[in-house]
């Protein structure tokens, strides 16, 4: 929680000076992940996580912009034990990156946006937990760089503030190596991510 709050704060600095700049559109952003790990044993959106960062956007067209954005964002993958059939599958995955997104954006509407692009992420923190306690990481590290496609609609909902829904899916592997534990599979994981934001804008100049 306190590096979203730093950051963020650092984000508010970089993209308010951006904001100055009378062709851009700038502002911040914060909200909420459901993730999960492609290439686990588990399945469903589970893992909860935060998000936020700042964007600054410009018009290349009367219907097209480009956004560029900043984030920092929790991703990872839970299971619960299940009392009946598993009672003692608990398994935890923890993630949090940097994040620069590039979208291409096309306004259908003037408050309704599709948009799409593709990401840089820096890995900061990872940690593994099962029912016996924090796993090792020397056997299977995670990757440094992530990258990933992401896809989403923004609606603005009043004023300056918009409503984001996001998709985004790693395009290689966030970890390679095989590891006989059972929690991973030949042929590497996946972050899968859902992301809910809302976004206020300093100006809008479109």
């Amino acid at each position: 929680m306190n590096r979203l709050f730093v950051f963020i704060l650092f984000s508010y600095g970089f993209i308010s000076q951006a904001a100055a700049q009378k062709q851009f559109n700038a502002g911040i952003t914060a909200g909420f992940t459901a993730t999960q790990v492609d290439g686990d044993n588990w399945q469903g959106y589970y893992k909860a996580g935060l998000c936020g960062g700042g964007f600054v956007n410009t018009m290349i067209g009367e219907r097209y912009s480009l956004q560029l954005e900043l984030l920092y964002t929790q991703k990872g993958s839970k299971h619960n034990p299940d009392p009946v059939n598993s009672p003692f599958s608990f398994y935890e995955m923890g993630l949090s990156y940097i994040e620069i997104p590039i979208l291409f954006r096309y306004h259908i509407k003037p408050q309704l946006i599709a948009e799409g692009g593709i990401s840089y992420g820096r890995l900061l923190t990872s940690q593994e937990e099962d029912m016996y306690g924090i796993l090792p990481d020397d056997q299977a590290p995670f990757q440094k760089s992530e990258y990933a496609v992401h896809g989403g609609m923004d609606l603005k909902v009043y004023k300056n503030l918009h409503a984001n829904l996001r998709a985004s899916y790693s395009i290689l592997a966030i970890r390679f190596k095989p590891q006989i534990s059972g929690y991973y599979i030949i042929g590497g994981q996946f972050n899968n991510v859902i992301a809910f934001s809302l976004r206020y804008f300093f100006t809008e100049n479109n």
